[in-house]
């Protein structure tokens, strides 16, 4: 292992190099305190708004990401830096930070801290050319911490063309047959994909959107530079067809709708549409970075750093 690093989870990915603590995605109270928080997205398993009063650190996140959370709780006095662009360099606490757009929803970020050995985090990553957001690239670093999410081989998705012929399929079908359509995926991500998908496409259907997937819809749009006046519906008017956020507080919407999701994949109704990356994606990702040690967090972080031994990396998982 490279001297003056250590990697582990507690609390979130942290990462002490050189004396200096970073804390990627704090979900919970880590051990030691931080000298600066760095939120890659704004998905509940990656932020946690109780943690952040708690630490009272420099906190690095998008503009948009910070417009997503707040829809949640406020992020009144945090310390808070915000970063534009897909793109860019900034220090904060003495550390100097890189950062990429990470293609997984609006505002999605990846990091590297710019020191000697440099160190990436991928956050939650898609590498796919999609309707909605521009694809991952992959950040050359030394070591290198990616997520795991799909990392068993199983977990090879069609092209996303494919994936979206078939669906718009699907919804002709199913309008046809039933009068109307429900689509549920997960929002902030792949519903807002659908929406896009479905304008493009100007369906002869009225396009609805649920009120569990309106905010986070609208926030995506007008980052995206597009006014879009989105129509609501509780449920989904004849001839319409609507769109849902995937969760268990839709459960009951979602038992007809399409689903669309990557662990979809062996659902004849559904679709394997999913804002992470695939297991082959995963795999070159780790291969263009030229990390000489791989971390893998979250999902199949077992399976995918198995793997990436197997094929000659030098990988190993994070335990949670």
């Amino acid at each position: 292992m490279v001297r003056e690093l250590k990697v582990r989870y507690d609390g979130g990915i942290l990462v002490e190099v050189r004396g200096r603590r970073v804390l990627f995605d704090p979900v919970s109270y880590p051990s030691r305190k931080p000298d600066l928080i760095a939120i890659s997205h704004a998905h509940w398993d990656h932020v946690n708004l109780r943690v952040l009063r708690k630490l009272k650190v420099p906190i690095v996140m998008s503009y948009a990401t910070a417009k997503l959370i707040s829809l949640k709780g406020s992020l009144k006095g945090l310390d808070l830096k915000l970063l534009s662009g897909e793109r860019g360099e900034i220090e904060v606490s003495g550390i100097p930070l890189a950062y990429e757009g990470a293609g997984h929803i609006v505002g999605s970020l990846q990091y590297a801290i710019l020191t000697e050995p440099i160190i990436a985090y991928t956050g939650d990553f898609n590498t796919d050319e999609r309707v909605i957001l521009k694809p991952a690239k992959s950040i050359e670093s030394d070591v290198l911490i990616i997520e795991a999410t799909y990392g068993d081989p199983y977990y090879t998705f069609p092209s996303r063309w494919v994936s979206y012929n078939r669906l718009l399929e699907k919804v002709g079908e199913v309008l046809e047959s039933e009068g109307s359509v429900t689509i549920a995926g997960r929002s902030p991500g792949v519903a807002q994909e659908v929406i896009a998908l479905l304008l493009r496409s100007k369906f002869r259907g009225e396009l609805y959107v649920h009120p569990s997937a309106l905010k986070a819809s609208r926030v995506h749009f007008e980052e995206e530079g597009e006014d879009l006046n989105l129509k609501v519906a509780l449920k989904v008017p004849e001839g319409g067809i609507l769109i849902v956020k995937l969760s268990r507080w839709t459960e009951g919407l979602c038992r007809k709708a399409l689903i669309c999701t990557g662990w979809a994949l062996s659902n004849r109704n559904g679709i394997p549409l999913s804002s992470h990356a695939d297991f082959p994606s995963l795999v070159n990702y780790v291969d263009s970075s030229g990390a000489e040690e791989v971390y893998t967090v979250f999902g199949y972080s077992y399976r995918l750093a198995k793997e990436l031994r197997e094929m000659g990396y030098n990988s190993e998982p994070l335990v949670r």
